[in-house]
């Protein structure tokens, strides 16, 4: 775990997303596909080969992998790699604050909807500073 926490300070990406009441999203790209599927056996989610742009706007002539996962799953890998987390260490504590319902609960409870749109704009603003 700590191996994997180093990787996701380094190469990792968390953000909360409007487009599904502001889920959770975590993943780790980079071009060593055997260190990226690490993340799926931990974790599970998926892992994608993606097409990146890389200056001069030409696609870079290596492969680059991405591992992402939403959701409940998502939070319980940032719970199993938050005593590691340095760089993204409060970031993963907002987005590990944030209440999950069960998979097709349509409607959440007054209130958690804009609790989880403060604590997305909390998240975003510490991606900038770190």
């Amino acid at each position: 775990l700590a191996y994997l926490a180093g990787f996701f300070d380094g190469e990792g990406s968390l953000g909360m997303y409007s487009g599904q009441r502001y889920r959770l999203a975590v993943s780790v790209g980079g071009t060593c596909l055997p260190a990226i599927e690490r993340f799926r056996a931990a974790f599970g989610g998926n892992v994608y080969e993606h097409r990146r742009h890389v200056l001069g706007g030409h696609f870079g002539s290596r492969r680059y992998w991405k591992w992402q996962i939403q959701g409940a799953p998502a939070t319980a890998s940032l719970r199993a790699m938050l005593p590691y987390l340095f760089v993204k260490k409060p970031q993963a504590e907002l987005a590990c604050s944030i209440r999950m319902f069960p998979r097709g609960t349509h409607s959440l409870p007054i209130g958690e909807e804009q609790k989880r749109k403060e604590i997305a704009a909390q998240v975003a603003a510490l991606k900038k500073v770190a």
